[in-house]
């Protein structure tokens, strides 16, 4: 393979050492005790145990001690004393006492204490373990063993561990943070969540694993570097990880490894149909082999292959005609029974699929649709493809061309949609057909003209319809073009009554979070932890699946709930109001629909319930609910990536962006828009890639930088253009500032917040105008705080107070604005809010107060990541606190005494009374009861 991304990083030569601090921690614990003798460290095979252990080794070497390192082998055992050659003198004699004293005076020879570490303890001869364990009681000898995972202790150990003079350290798996850093370091760059999310799960925390995971995924192309960032274009269920194939698996009798393979290629099945195969008992040694898993559910039984990797390498190695046999057998059985269960229909048309390459077309259609409502994009498109090979179906090219969006094959996806729109006869196959189609005409090839011309069709052919009218207007918002469409919910009587009303029983109470609502499907959030591989109780998305591409969960929801159509109104009316600047309405409409998405049994319309999650996050951030809107985007994204859909893998990344961006953390900010830009490159999304373009040079800006990817934006929109990019203006304007053009910058954002307004953009707007205030240029307060006025939450109206106040220069109502914003979590703009302060009480002659404000801007500002805004500007003549004198004034402030204080820092009382002179004299005040209102808030207290 010669592509660039399919070259093996460097690093993956040798993963780097990651994670693992508590373990070693507790090691150089034990080391330094000298009552301690020995440290065991087990786990099970690949945790790391040896890496583990090396690490420490090198680490105690640095610090002085002597060190050595033992690998004990079943060969070795074999002759006494020969794993320990590395311990033993050239000559030693042959008198046990004697031999004893010689090693004794090789390994201690002065110094800290000896070290030596044995791999695989359990293998060394009794000759060798005894010299070990005198060793250790009689010459101070820190003796490092591994263990595999439930290995008896060998005599002396268990000794020692009943006179507490030895201690356990268990390698656990692996978390997800863990294998993050792991993957970064290993490639030497940034990893996207869905990658991230796939290693995790699939890797079951087992570093050796991950390894072969990685090599085998870059080798493959399946791990691809996008643009400096690492992104997952496949799964790593198909990866065949050679290896690492366990004996086990070859040596198996027949009966168990026919059991292994009906699970490999039909996913997990009942007891009773691996019974069918095998006896209970070569189940349960199956089970005890740690090959199988068994878990009960719903009053059923179910077996599993307890490591999902191990699927793939089974798979390979069964010949088609017994996959085959197998395949219709499960088939056969699950109908016999009546196929009854959720799911049954899925799996059963991927197994007749795998099969024999066709199943029944009705069949194939039901099934695609309930691989849409579990979000397995990859398995609707399948089924679909395979449904359409039997001949025309509206249903199945909608999911189809559906499916090739979400996967950027647009050449293919829209003569499939085309195709659909012109067969569909009902109103209701017309209504789906054209928002289809024409969503995928506007974001997928950006041709909203095209996009505008179906629906105008579509109305043509069966009249006005609550679909269409809604797919415009979230066009138009998207576009936006927010008082056309507000226009367009106007024009038809049913959208503009349905778009007021929620969904019947959709209603949800202000204060609930849209993540926890009551659920139709399984790939929505739910409050189910994930199982790790290998783990005794799987996921409930660990349902039936066949071959190669086995779809995931699926539970039937119930009908009801609302219709598509109301589905599609209330997205549209949340749009409208998110950009109109109804930003409250926004987050009760936007949970309100979410609520009813997830109630809809059909969705071929609508599709992934997932995307109001993303717009929910971005409405709590324009309602002044900064935190919840990050935590909102953060489940919502985690919920996603159970099964992901591909353009959402870039909308989450994008509106964790913005806000991160919003509460003052640009580094941040740039890292998530180059991740959701890398995503939709990868996925072909060339709008929301345009988003994340833009987000990628704003978050720089306000690091003071021009992006390297601002030469990549476009030139600024018109007014009579079709799409009116805002983001992409601001994005070009702050580049323009940091240029050091600040005429030119304020010119395009004072004609651009113009056009916004009057295009009924009133959040847009309010943004552009809040940046010209913050570059200085005051006169435009009056307008900020008149289109603040229009738009809802504290968020926007404590950006137009701090406009006025700075515009009239009032200190006071300066820092009751920033406070205010502080307490919204805008941090940056709270620290620019602050800086302003300061420079207006020094106007005035108030030094102590300027000084008071330009500390808590230094400390708001201290955890924004190094942004360099305009108006970060520090204060002239400003003598901000050191770090040494910033510890101990908040320390004073949380009420410490001097004494209690100099004992902390170790200092003397009266250095610490000298430090607590010159931070009153910087601050203006007099003592240090004033301390913890300047210091307190800016430390979160």
């Amino acid at each position: 393979m010669t592509a660039a991304y399919r070259r093996l990083p460097m690093s993956l030569s040798g993963l780097p050492f990651v994670g693992r601090r508590a373990e070693l921690s507790a090691l150089r614990s034990a080391l330094r005790r000298p009552t301690v003798r020995a440290a065991v460290v087990t786990g099970p095979p690949g945790a790391g145990k040896s890496r583990t252990g090396e690490e420490f080794l090198v680490a105690a070497e640095q610090a002085g001690h002597r060190c050595w390192r033992i690998r004990a082998t079943e060969a070795a055992a074999a002759v006494p004393l020969l794993a320990l050659a590395p311990l033993l003198p050239p000559q030693h004699a042959d008198d046990p006492v004697e031999l004893f004293r010689e090693v004794a005076r090789k390994v201690t020879g002065g110094g800290p204490r000896p070290v030596v570490l044995v791999d695989d303890a359990h293998r060394l001869d009794p000759t060798s373990l005894s010299l070990l364990g005198l060793l250790a009681e009689q010459a101070g000898l820190f003796l490092v063993a591994t263990l595999p995972a439930e290995t008896d202790l060998p005599e002396i150990l268990r000794t020692w561990w009943r006179q507490d003079t030895l201690r356990h350290v268990p390698l656990d798996p692996f978390g997800p943070q863990e294998t993050g850093e792991l993957l970064h370091a290993a490639l030497g760059g940034p990893v996207a969540a869905p990658a991230r999310a796939a290693f995790d799960t699939a890797g079951g925390g087992n570093p050796l694993l991950l390894r072969e995971l990685l090599r085998t995924a870059v080798t493959a192309g399946t791990l691809r570097d996008i643009r400096g960032i690492w992104c997952l274009d496949g799964s790593l269920d198909q990866l065949t990880v050679d290896g690492l194939v366990p004996d086990l698996l070859r040596d198996l009798p027949r009966e168990q490894r026919t059991v292994l393979e009906l699970l490999a290629h039909c996913g997990p099945v009942g007891l009773d149909d691996a019974l069918h195969h095998a006896t209970a008992d070569a189940l349960a040694e199956l089970e005890e082999l740690d090959l199988l898993t068994v878990w009960t559910d719903d009053r059923r039984t179910h077996t599993a292959l307890a490591h999902a990797w191990h699927a793939p390498l089974l798979r390979a190695r069964t010949t088609l005609v017994r996959a085959r046999a197998l395949l219709l057998g499960q088939a056969a059985r699950v109908r016999a029974h009546g196929a009854r269960r959720g799911g049954d229909e899925l799996a059963l048309a991927c197994w007749d699929l795998d099969a024999t390459g066709t199943a029944c077309p009705d069949l194939l259609v039901r099934a695609a649709g309930q691989a849409l409502r579990s979000d397995d994009v990859p398995t609707m498109c399948r089924l679909a493809r395979a449904a359409l090979l039997h001949g025309p179906n509206v249903a199945a090219g909608l999911m189809l061309g559906e499916a090739l969006g979400q996967q950027g094959d647009f050449a293919e996806a829209l003569p499939v949609l085309r195709d659909a729109f012109a067969a569909a006869r009902t109103g209701t196959d017309v209504a789906a057909a054209a928002v289809t189609l024409a969503t995928t005409l506007f974001y997928g090839v950006e041709q909203p003209a095209d996009a505008m011309a179906v629906l105008t069709g579509a109305t043509t052919r069966i009249g006005p319809h609550p679909a269409l009218t809604a797919c415009e207007a979230t066009l138009l918002t998207a576009a936006g073009r927010t008082a056309e469409a507000q226009l367009a919910l106007t024009r038809h009587p049913a959208a503009a009554t349905t778009a007021e009303q929620p969904a019947t029983g959709a209603a949800v109470p202000a204060t609930a979070s849209a993540l926890h609502q009551p659920a139709a499907g399984a790939s929505e959030p739910t409050s189910v932890p994930a199982a790790r591989a290998g783990q005794p109780a799987p996921p409930p998305q660990q349902q039936p699946a066949a071959g190669a591409s086995g779809p995931a969960a699926v539970t039937e929801p119930p009908a009801g709930g609302g219709s598509q159509g109301s589905v599609l109104e209330l997205q549209a009316r949340l749009r409208v109001e998110m950009a109109s600047g109804r930003v409250a309405d926004a987050v009760e409409t936007c949970r309100t629909a979410y609520a009813a998405h997830r109630r809809l049994a059909d969705r071929s319309a609508v599709y992934y319930p997932a995307r109001n999650l993303y717009l929910l996050a971005v409405a709590l951030l324009e309602a002044g609910r900064l935190p919840e809107g990050e935590a909102a985007a953060r489940e919502g994204q985690a919920a996603m990536l159970r099964s992901p859909v591909p353009a959402l893998t870039a909308w989450f990344p994008w509106a964790l962006g913005r806000i991160a961006l919003e509460r003052g953390r640009p580094a941040s900010a740039l890292a998530h828009f180059r991740e959701a830009r890398a995503q939709a490159r990868l996925r072909r999304q060339p709008f929301v890639e345009r988003r994340a373009l833009a987000g990628a040079v704003l978050a720089a800006a306000h690091l003071g930088q021009v992006a390297p990817e601002a030469a990549e934006l476009d030139g600024p929109a018109g007014p009579d253009a079709p799409v009116r990019a805002w983001d992409t203006v601001r994005a070009q304007a702050w580049a323009t500032l940091c240029a050091g053009n600040l005429p030119t910058a304020a010119a395009l954002l004072r004609s651009a917040a113009g056009h916004a307004l009057a295009d009924g953009e009133v959040t847009a707007a309010v943004a552009m105008l809040d940046d010209l205030v913050r570059w200085g240029v005051a006169e435009e307060a009056d307008a900020l705080a008149a289109a603040a006025a229009r738009m809802q939450g504290p968020y926007a109206a404590a950006r137009a107070e701090l406009a006025l106040a700075a515009g009239a220069g009032r200190a006071e109502a300066l820092e009751a604005a920033a406070e205010r914003l502080a307490g919204l979590g805008a941090d940056l703009r709270a620290a620019e809010g602050f800086a302003a302060a300061a420079l207006a009480w020094q106007a005035a002659g108030h030094r102590g107060r300027s000084a008071r404000a330009a500390q808590r801007s230094q400390d708001l500002a201290a955890g924004c990541e190094g942004a360099a805004t305009p108006g970060l500007t520090p204060l002239p003549g400003a003598d901000p606190l050191s770090s040494r004198e910033r510890e101990i004034a908040l320390m004073a402030a949380r009420g410490r005494t001097s004494r209690e204080i100099a004992a902390e820092c170790v200092l003397s009382t009266r250095t610490v009374d000298n430090h607590l002179a010159r931070i009153y004299r910087k601050l203006g005040i007099s003592n240090r009861t004033e301390l913890p209102g300047i210091l307190l808030p800016a430390a979160g207290v």
